[in-house]
């Protein structure tokens, strides 16, 4: 017979899982913002900073040379900072955070719903700082063309709440089937992307581009247990993307 504590067990599991993905068993989609016609964009992730971008000084110089029209942050910018903000506190958080980079002409900013980012008061917000747009989306999927190439990015936790557990899940599919992004790869498909149209997410803090399946993760900023930073970000230019290493002398641009 089963005991009790395995019935328990086997309970929390389902639970456990049926939280993660609530949104894919619920079949919801996010909503889809589009963004036109792109030449250059730089998307980067989970940076979970402190305070400041000022943090990354090697992030800033990499930016300033790749001088992109639109600087997308796909989620996992703070670090501690998942509360309600409403408009004007999020304006000076941003300002605060943002302010080495508002040379830029327009900054997205995909907020992450589940954890360390904070919670505006409405899906979409547009704001302009020291001339800078800044569109801050809640719960959406941004889509922007470069080249007649469709591109689609977030954060990733509409997929799986959980960034450990996502990247857990990444990491076995590797060791056991040998299938990198694999989230990424099931994101895809859930949200009935065409084949030629690419994802770019964060959220795993495992960095990864396929070029066959198009799929892409930006990596992270922050070192944790489960995966060290990476240090880097996904430039698209023209309608190819390239995930360029920036940071602790690994690789240069």
């Amino acid at each position: 017979m089963i005991s009790l504590g395995l019935v328990i067990i086997l309970m929390l599991i389902v639970l456990w899982n049926s939280w993660q993905f609530y949104n894919i068993l619920g079949r919801r989609s996010p909503t889809i913002l589009d963004l036109g016609n792109r030449e250059s964009v730089v998307i980067l992730s989970d940076l979970h900073l402190k305070e400041s971008l000022n943090e990354h000084p090697e992030l800033l110089v990499a930016l300033s040379r790749i001088d992109p029209s639109t600087i997308i942050i796909a989620g996992d910018l703070f670090e501690n900072e998942h509360r309600k903000v409403d408009e004007d506190s999020l304006k000076k958080m941003l300002y605060t955070t943002l302010k080495s980079i508002l040379w830029s002409k327009e900054i997205v900013y995909l907020v992450s719903s589940s954890s360390h980012d904070p919670i505006p008061s409405t899906d979409k917000i547009c704001l302009e700082i020291a001339g800078t747009r800044i569109i801050v989306l809640r719960g959406a999927l941004l889509h922007f063309r470069s080249n007649n190439v469709n591109f689609y990015t977030f954060h990733g936790d509409f997929l799986c709440r959980n960034g450990a557990y996502a990247g857990l899940l990444n990491l076995l599919a590797s060791v056991l089937f040998k299938r990198e992004l694999f989230l990424e790869e099931l994101g895809k498909k859930f949200l009935g992307l065409e084949r030629k149209a690419w994802l770019i997410m964060g959220h795993t803090h495992i960095a990864g581009l396929d070029t066959y399946r198009r799929i892409i993760n930006c990596g992270c900023w922050k070192s944790y247990w489960r995966a060290k930073a990476t240090g880097t970000l996904v430039h698209v230019y023209r309608g190819t993307p390239k995930l360029l290493s920036v940071s602790y002398k690994e690789s240069k641009l």
